[in-house]
């Protein structure tokens, strides 16, 4: 059972405008309810508190899982994943011409 409260999960959501924090897709695409990510996860000592977490689809919840760090793809360097709440989006993506 979850120890975040229905009203805190609701402004997260209400704040992330009803999308994916991670790939920005609305809600209403999705066809399921956002949840709630543990920016830092809560297995290594992250809190229930707003500023720790992050509304997503699924699909990103499970993709991000307990990782704070991924190599990236090009560099195989070892790097820190995007904070929902210290990063801007636009700062770290963007939609590629495919």
């Amino acid at each position: 059972m979850s120890s975040i409260s229905k009203s805190l999960r609701q402004q997260v959501i209400n704040e992330a405008g009803y999308r994916c924090e991670y790939c920005r897709t609305s809600s209403r695409l999705i066809g399921m309810p956002l949840v709630m990510d543990h920016i830092l996860p809560s297995s290594l000592g992250g809190s229930d508190e707003r500023e720790n977490l992050a509304a997503c689809c699924y699909r990103c919840n499970e993709f991000k899982g307990a990782k704070i760090k991924a190599n990236d793809p090009v560099t195989n360097e070892s790097i820190s994943l995007f904070n929902a709440r210290l990063q801007r989006w636009l700062d770290h993506f963007q939609w590629a011409n495919v």
